[in-house]
């Protein structure tokens, strides 16, 4: 985990813009599709605990950056995705 960390970290700008190759692994581990991290966490503390808190939130920003790009198929984009202002959550479904 500590070279993905240092990976991610160096290519902060790409995942905060939504950049597939940095956005997908990203995509499996708030999904839950992954074998290592917590699967009892919300999604977006698995984020924290797989890349560390420092990146938990760029990670958010860039999933919620594929949302909005123009080059993604609507059939990706047709899932709904909102942020809680309370608690800064984002919930994809």
């Amino acid at each position: 985990m500590a070279q993905q960390r240092k990976d991610f970290a160096a290519n902060e700008a790409h995942l905060r813009a939504g950049k597939l190759g940095w956005v997908y692994p990203v995509s499996q581990v708030y999904l839950g599709l992954v074998t290592d991290v917590d699967l009892a966490l919300p999604p977006a503390d698995r984020i924290g605990q797989w890349l560390g808190s420092e990146l938990q939130s760029v990670a958010l920003v860039g999933l919620e950056a594929v949302l909005t790009r123009a080059d993604i198929p609507p059939c990706i984009k047709s899932r709904t995705a909102t942020r809680s202002r309370a608690d800064g959550t984002l919930s994809i479904r």
